[in-house]
């Protein structure tokens, strides 16, 4: 089998490795949808990652031990390695698990859990049946394609009456864009790549601001006629995002965080969140027991996802997939491992 890795100075390895062996609960996958999250990061930085992927969906090869799957089954991988019993995980928050498995001692060094390959071994309980006739490419938005904005639109109670401000249009605030305007809200897109503005008009948003510019925050105000939105979502993962959709929430607004970010907010928690009365929600991902709400709603969207992929690269490709993503011009991109 082929698997990626990416040593230091942006140096790309194709490794060749015998297929890793089921065993107990740690099923064997054959990846046919490898989608990219922020991996590419890593290679702007110059900086070495033995374990690339955290995305994909595909077939089931051996089930192992398991018994929730035969082989055949297709299946979308979810993100982590939660423990599967402690509370967190047994309220279907597994994302949040502070007990991750140790795949390296589990698996005596034959891990093979990143997805940029063409097999990888995942506990069952972390593996979702794909529903008959849905492309996999879709199943596998399921993670960081649409899943994050799931997650944190349904905790913020996002519906057709909502005003919803999307800050961010890499490929989570894309997949906010089709998750709001799937609950058939008002959605404003935020993004200073005028590329991604246009990617998200033609995704359903019903206005795009560029937050880099001055009057952004009036623009976003007189969109919604000086109230400000009912929900801000925060995708870009950069401070003066998480400024922007604090500022722009209206009073008794919601503010999901959803992007991570390296820096520190300076929020007077005394003054505009206090006096407004937001609610500030950390949304990582999405609820278990939501699952299939989420799989429903994918096949419903499938010609937004479809506008949303905008390159599909083989896997062996990588190099040119991450200058791809590298240039911002690009929605979600997917690696094909066959």
């Amino acid at each position: 089998m082929i698997e990626m890795r990416l040593a230091a100075d942006k140096a790309i390895q194709c490794i060749e490795r015998p297929v890793p062996a089921a065993r107990g609960d740690w099923v064997l996958v054959k990846l046919l949808s490898v989608p990219m999250c922020n991996e590419y990061h890593g290679y702007a930085e110059g900086k070495a990652a033995g374990v690339l992927g955290h995305e994909a969906a595909g077939v089931v090869e051996d089930p192992a031990a398991s018994g929730r799957f035969k082989a055949g089954d297709r299946v979308a991988v979810m993100p982590q390695l939660p423990c599967g019993h402690c509370r967190i995980c047994l309220e279907g928050e597994y994302i949040h698990c502070r007990q991750q498995r140790a795949a390296e001692a589990e698996l005596e060094g034959d891990a093979a859990v990143g997805t940029f390959a063409q097999y990888m071994l995942k506990p069952a309980d972390q593996l979702v049946p794909v529903p008959d006739g849905m492309p996999l490419d879709h199943a596998a938005m399921a993670c960081c394609g649409l899943g994050p904005s799931f997650g944190a639109l349904e905790r913020a109670q996002v519906d057709g009456d909502t005003a919803v401000l999307v800050s961010g249009l890499g490929p989570v605030g894309l997949g906010a864009v089709i998750n709001g305007r799937h609950r058939k809200s008002l959605v404003v897109a935020s993004d200073p790549n005028p590329w991604r503005r246009q990617l998200a008009l033609d995704l359903g948003a019903d206005h795009v601001v560029d937050p880099s510019r001055d009057g952004a925050l009036a623009e976003v105000m007189d969109l919604t006629g000086g109230r400000g939105v009912d929900v801000a979502v925060e995708c870009s993962g950069t401070v003066p995002g998480q400024e922007f959709c604090i500022e722009a929430a209206a009073v008794k607004g919601r503010v999901a965080v959803v992007g991570s970010s390296k820096g520190h907010a300076s929020v007077h928690l005394g003054g505009t969140i206090l006096f407004k009365g937001l609610t500030i929600i950390g949304s990582w991902h999405y609820n278990r027991a939501g699952t299939h709400r989420l799989l429903e709603q994918i096949g419903l969207v499938g010609d937004s996802i479809e506008r949303m992929i905008t390159h599909r690269f083989a896997l062996t490709n990588l190099k040119e997939a991450w200058e791809l993503q590298c240039t911002g011009q690009c929605g979600k991109v997917v690696l094909q491992p066959w």
